[in-house]
């Protein structure tokens, strides 16, 4: 199996034009989901990956995990540079690019989804996987990304704004400053499963925050992923496309029913993050891993596949979620 490396090293910045960057943006793709062979190809909405590396300009203190750190200095920067308390009075009609990216999607005149599932943000976090913490010196770099969804992906000119001034603000608890080195956008990379799939592997990048009932899944079996990624996919398509993509859980079931786990190793992640908003620290739990699995992979392969471009679970906004999937050989 060949998986590509999460933190390889970012190009130098890129110009593109605006046709470039408009030919890079996906639409949904229109299907009646109530029919078996929706599921084999799920619809995604317009992506845009932007790859970021911050240099350190002084010594940087960080966490072993960065999700909610740049979650917290992007917000800040993008609240100072892109809205205003009269701007957030008009966001229910007019957003910002701050209201974009990170405020909940208002789902006024969203089709009714047959998942139950709260409308997602148009910015998904790609951090480093989580480590030990660490401090950076002078001169060294911090390669993390973005992934921009939908609407989202009309807001690059202020999220670049955004990103200088998070970097020199600076990160960590002492405030440690940075710069903003390189910038390179584009579109993703997609994984194509083929019907001559006979063994899947997953392999988280940041951990997964697959919740039932708002309890953290500590083994998922494929029917759990599966519905979370329908799930998923179907919150997308319902706030930020047509709506035509509501499979039935029990679709999904029956769908997935002859997928069997042969392998998995799966460790539980915990952390705790600060809200300047609430004032109050909050405990974030996923899991780390990678499983293996075959039999029937044709509707499985493909949710899973298409979720790999979006995020799976809860809090893809701070960098959960983000996983990759790859055919591999089986004896």
């Amino acid at each position: 199996m060949t998986f590509a490396d999460p933190e390889a090293s970012v190009a130098p910045i890129l110009g593109r034009g605006v046709s470039q960057l408009a030919a890079a943006r996906l639409h949904f793709t229109q299907m009646d989901a109530t029919e078996p062979h929706a599921l084999l190809d799920p619809p995604l909405p317009r992506r845009l990956d932007v790859a970021i590396v911050f240099e350190a300009t002084t010594a940087v203190d960080l966490p072993g995990w960065l999700g909610s750190t740049l979650h917290g200095a992007l917000g800040h920067a993008l609240a100072a540079t892109a809205c205003s308390p009269a701007c957030r009075r008009r966001h229910p009609r007019r957003p910002c690019a701050y209201a974009t990216l990170f405020e909940q999607p208002t789902a006024d005149g969203a089709p009714e989804a047959r998942f139950a599932a709260a409308a997602p943000q148009t910015l998904i976090l790609r951090p480093p996987p989580p480590g030990a913490a660490r401090r950076l010196l002078p001169g060294d770099r911090l390669p993390w990304a973005a992934r921009l969804v939908g609407p989202g992906c009309d807001q690059l000119g202020p999220l670049l704004a955004a990103l200088e001034l998070a970097a020199r603000t600076g990160l960590g608890p002492r405030r440690g400053q940075l710069a903003l080195r390189a910038i390179e956008v584009g579109a993703p990379a997609t994984v194509a499963p083929s019907a001559t799939w006979e063994t899947l592997a997953l392999r988280t990048i940041t951990p997964l925050r697959l919740l039932h009932d708002r309890v953290l899944v500590q083994r998922p079996t494929p029917t759990d992923l599966a519905l979370g990624a329908a799930r998923r996919l179907a919150a997308l398509d319902a706030h930020l496309g047509p709506g035509t993509f509501q499979p039935t859980p029990d679709a999904v079931r029956h769908a997935v029913a002859e997928v069997t786990e042969v392998a998995a190793d799966w460790s539980r992640f915990r952390v705790d993050r600060y809200s300047s908003r609430q004032d109050q620290r909050h405990a974030m739990e996923g899991l780390s891993g990678h499983a293996t699995y075959r039999g029937r992979l044709g509707a499985f392969a493909a949710l899973l596949a298409a979720a790999s471009q979006v995020g799976l679970g809860k809090s893809t906004s701070f960098g959960f979620g983000h996983f990759e999937v790859a055919q591999v050989g089986y004896s």
